[in-house]
């Protein structure tokens, strides 16, 4: 359960900071961009949530920013994120 919290707080939170950077005139992440960034948040959840020394979590989210990094610019689909709902602390 708190993996799972965490988790989805924080692909929430990317979704509403996405749709911030088109209010402010800049282009939406990638899909690729996105999902590695999802990636990473279930990989944070796990971290908080149970082993945080586990070699395993670190070693894939620098390999998720890796992918965004070196994938990201071949694709140019955007994620359409019109009905996400405002974060609130």
């Amino acid at each position: 359960m708190d993996n799972a919290r965490v988790s989805q707080f924080l692909k929430k939170y990317f979704r509403h900071e996405d749709n911030r950077r088109v209010q402010r005139g800049q282009k939406r992440l990638t899909n690729t961009q996105m999902d590695s960034l999802d990636m990473m948040a279930a990989k944070i959840g796990r971290i908080f949530a149970g082993d945080p020394d586990f070699d395993d979590h670190w070693d894939d989210i620098a390999g998720y920013a890796h992918i965004a990094n070196h994938k990201a610019g071949s694709n140019e689909e955007r994620h359409d994120h019109t009905n996400t709902e405002a974060i609130s602390s």
